[in-house]
C-alpha cells in the first residue's frame, strides 16, 4: 500500500533529521525530529514516532538537556512496549532500549546502563542485526570496565571479536573502531592497536576514516605514556600519535585531531608548533555549534592553553594571543 503524502514527508524529515545529527547540528536536527513526530502523529504511525522520539533524546543528550532526553525515550519505550510485534519492531525497540543506555551512561547510573545494554543486544539479536548487536556489546564491555569488571569486559570484547569476523568489510571496520577504543579502556593496547589498524584498512569512508586514525592517535599515545612511566623509550610511539592526529584532522578537518595533537605537543614540550595551532583552533573551536562536544572541546582548549602559557612563560617567551 502506498504511503500517504504526510507519511512521506514524516519519514522524509526523519531522514534529514539524521543527516544534521551527524553533522553535529542537534537543534537543527530536533526541529526536523519534531516535525516529523508531528507527522507520524496525524498518521498515527506509531514505530514512526517511537524511531523519532528516540532519535530526539540522542540530540538533547548531546546538548546535555536530560531531563528532555528522559521525557523523549520514556515516551519512545512506552510506544514500543504497547505495540503488537511487526517487522520492524524489534529493529526500533533494540535503538531505543541503545540510547537509553546511553542516557544512563550519562548520568553514571552504570548498573542501569549495564543491564539496558545488555537487553539491547538481546533484542537487536532477534532483529538479526549482528553489527546492533556488537555494538551493544561494546557497550556492555564499557560498562563492566567502569564497574570494575575488567575480565568480564574482556571476555565480552573477545565474544564480540569472534562474532564480527563473517561481517561485511565496511559493518566489520566499525566494529573493530569501537573494539579497539574500548580494548584501549580496559588496558589491552597492543589488542586495540590491532583491530584499529584492521578496520581503517578495511573501511573507504572518509569519515569513518578519520575517526579510526583518532582513535590509531589515542593507542598510539596510550602506548607512549605507558613506556614513559616505566622509563622505557616512547617518542616512536608519541611521533606515530601525532602522525595519525594530523592525518585525522587534514581529512575532514577533525577537532578532536587538532585537539588531542596541540595537548600531546604541549606534553612532548614542542611548543612552538603547539603555538602554530592556536589561532587555527580557537576559530574552530568558535565556530561550534552549542552542545556538550563544543563545551567539552572549550574546556580541553583552556585547560592545555594554560598549560602551553605556563611552559612558554617558563623559558621567558611572552605569549600573546588575542
Amino acid at each position: 500500500m502506498a504511503r500517504s503524502t504526510a507519511e512521506t514527508t514524516a519519514q522524509s524529515l526523519l531522514q534529514q533529521g539524521i543527516e544534521r545529527y551527524e553533522r553535529e547540528q542537534f537543534s537543527d536536527a530536533i526541529q526536523l525530529w519534531q516535525q516529523a513526530n508531528q507527522g507520524f502523529v496525524a498518521e498515527g504511525n506509531a514505530l514512526g514516532q517511537a524511531l523519532t522520539l528516540s532519535n530526539l533524546s540522542l540530540a538533547h543528550q548531546q546538548l546535555g538537556q536530560l531531563e528532555r532526553a528522559h521525557e523523549t525515550i520514556h515516551a519512545s519505550l512506552r510506544l514500543l512496549e504497547s505495540k503488537e510485534p511487526a517487522p520492524d519492531r524489534a529493529e526500533i525497540y533494540a535503538k531505543a532500549l541503545n540510547t537509553q543506555g546511553k542516557l544512563y551512561w550519562l548520568q553514571n547510573q552504570l548498573e542501569q546502563a549495564l543491564t539496558t545494554w545488555q537487553t539491547a543486544a538481546q533484542v537487536y539479536a532477534q532483529a538479526g542485526n549482528r553489527t546492533g548487536m556488537a555494538i551493544a556489546q561494546i557497550n556492555r564491555a564499557r560498562a563492566l570496565q567502569a564497574l570494575g569488571f575488567s575480565r568480564q569486559a574482556a571476555a565480552v570484547l573477545q565474544q564480540v571479536d569472534q562474532q564480527v569476523q563473517q561481517q561485511p568489510a565496511e559493518l566489520k571496520a566499525i566494529v573493530f573502531r569501537n573494539l579497539g577504543n574500548v580494548l584501549r579502556q580496559v588496558g589491552d593496547l597492543n589488542a586495540s592497536r590491532d583491530r584499529l589498524q584492521q578496520s581503517l584498512t578495511l573501511t573507504t569512508n572518509p569519515t569513518h576514516t578519520s575517526l579510526v586514525l583518532l582513535e590509531l592517535g589515542n593507542t598510539e599515545r596510550a602506548i607512549g605514556d605507558r613506556l614513559r612511566a616505566i622509563g622505557r623509550p616512547a617518542a616512536a610511539h608519541l611521533q606515530a600519535a601525532l602522525n595519525y592526529y594530523q592525518r585525522a584532522r587534514d581529512l575532514d578537518g577533525s577537532l578532536s585531531a587538532q585537539l588531542n595533537r596541540f595537548s600531546l605537543l604541549i606534553e612532548m614540550g614542542q611548543t612552538d608548533a603547539a603555538l602554530r595551532q592556536l589561532p587555527m583552533l580557537k576559530q574552530a573551536i568558535g565556530q561550534l555549534p552549542a552542545s556538550r562536544t563544543s563545551v567539552y572541546a572549550a574546556i580541553h582548549f583552556a585547560d592545555h592553553w594554560m598549560r602551553l602559557t605556563r611552559c612558554v612563560n617558563q623559558n621567558q617567551v611572552v605569549l600573546k594571543v588575542c
